[in-house]
């Protein structure tokens, strides 16, 4: 089988229930957005509430509301949903102002003490690429900072009246919590803020190379950064951005895209930022090229697919719908208690730094030493035990009770392959992998 081919072919297809097609040609937009909107009022009380379900799991009420106004098709639709769609614009408007509020706070507290950051994807995308912010809603607001500031910069926040996330308390100066790679606080407002000290880059996993982990990225001659907006906003050049996004939703968390996910590249691709140059400089050097083809044949697959009529649509469908729930058994089955082991022992072996020259070898085996020294006091932390077992148990029960169907599970690893350069039986040749340290 060819990693590349065509533009709308995919190797697998599937089945998919009538309301899951309607949001897909609602979210799409194109030719059958009327059709579709007229489809509507011929819903069942019980497909009703399946569509309704399916908009707010996959936060596209506003933009499917968005749509049908700007078509002159949102008055004419059956009035219950009409309002649905109404009081969730209204939520996502006000949620929107109130990030947007705590994102300007935080940078100010931050850039106030000297400490850089970087808005990340969703922040950039919601007030740079789509027509109205509140169009693309978002969970969090992300910041990328210099590693050695994320521990200033939480304590600094905490000083101002931010809040720890739950019980389990992330301190980025804690060696027991030196793999993790973001760290949770609350806005006084409520906004939900987490500091990053990377983008996706976790030791040992085979991905592309992590750009924020250049050395040269925090410097105006690294080209990775654009200059502050009017509102003291620094945000990623286009194309890092759109990198960020592919990696985010197709090569690290697939099952995490969503057709919101879907949106987002649509938006970058038709601004040209899929095809610039810069972003294939970039993939090339980083290891990732098949990348930016899976990207484009899922775009083009999304936009010519009659989701109305079409008896079979392309299986990627299955990982971009699946419920959190089933995207966590996956992330989990993905990312094992072994794998995690190993991450949490080579950021040990390096001193808990992710960025910059590794120690000599000597250097890292007296690391690894004090870090193994720490297990007693990591197997008796708060949870700790409970949820390496969880981590351990929850692949093999959702297979039992079939939350997992081998359907979703084999889209998933195509999806997955595809976007790492590999052939769908998992037997091609890997991307190769360019941390830079």
């Amino acid at each position: 089988m060819p990693l590349d081919p065509p533009p709308g072919e995919w190797p697998g297809t599937t089945v998919i229930d009538r309301p899951t097609r309607l949001l897909l040609a609602l979210t799409q937009a194109g030719e059958e957005l009327a059709p579709a909107a007229a489809a509507l009022a011929e819903l069942g009380p019980e497909q009703t509430r399946q569509l309704i379900t399916l908009l707010r799991q996959q936060r596209l009420a506003p933009w499917v509301a968005y749509q049908l106004q700007q078509a002159d098709l949102l008055a004419p639709l059956p009035e219950g949903l009409r309002q649905v769609l109404e009081r969730a614009t209204a939520q996502a408007q006000h949620r929107t102002a109130r990030q947007r509020l705590a994102l300007l706070h935080t940078l100010r507290c931050l850039g106030g003490h000297g400490i850089a950051a970087v808005a990340l994807k969703g922040s950039q995308l919601a007030w740079q690429h789509y027509p109205q912010p509140w169009l693309r809603p978002m969970r969090d607001l992300d910041l990328l900072l210099p590693e050695e500031q994320i521990g200033p910069a939480f304590a600094l926040l905490e000083s101002k009246g931010f809040r720890v996330r739950g019980e389990e308390v992330r301190r980025p100066d804690d060696p027991l919590l030196w793999r993790v790679n973001d760290f949770s606080l609350f806005h006084p407002n409520g906004a939900f803020i987490e500091l990053h000290r990377a983008l996706w880059f976790r030791p040992g996993e085979d991905l592309c190379g992590d750009f924020s982990l250049d050395p040269g990225f925090w410097g105006q001659e690294g080209g990775y950064r654009m200059p502050p907006d009017p509102d003291g906003i620094t945000y990623l050049q286009p194309p890092y951005l759109t990198l960020h996004c592919l990696v985010h939703h197709l090569l690290r968390q697939n099952m995490d895209m969503g057709p919101l996910g879907l949106v987002d590249l649509q938006l970058l691709q038709a601004a040209g930022h899929l095809d610039h140059p810069v972003l294939a400089e970039a993939a090339g050097r980083l290891g990732c090229t098949a990348l930016l083809t899976t990207a484009r044949n899922v775009l083009a697959g999304w936009r010519q697919t009659r989701w109305l009529s079409a008896p079979t649509v392309p299986s990627w469908v299955l990982p971009l719908l699946m419920s959190r729930e089933q995207n966590l058994l996956i992330y989990l089955d993905d990312r094992s208690v072994r794998s995690h082991a190993r991450q949490w022992l080579a950021i040990q072996a390096r001193g808990g730094r992710w960025s910059g020259p590794a120690p000599s070898l000597p250097r890292q085996l007296a690391n690894l030493a004090r870090g193994v020294a720490l297990l007693p006091r990591l197997a008796s932390k708060a949870g700790v035990v409970e949820q390496l077992r969880r981590r351990w148990r929850q692949p093999t029960v959702a297979r039992a009770e079939r939350q997992l169907s081998p359907a979703l599970v084999a889209a998933t690893r195509e999806l997955q392959a595809l976007s790492r350069g590999q052939a769908s039986t998992g037997l091609g040749e890997r991307g190769r992998r360019c941390h830079r340290s």
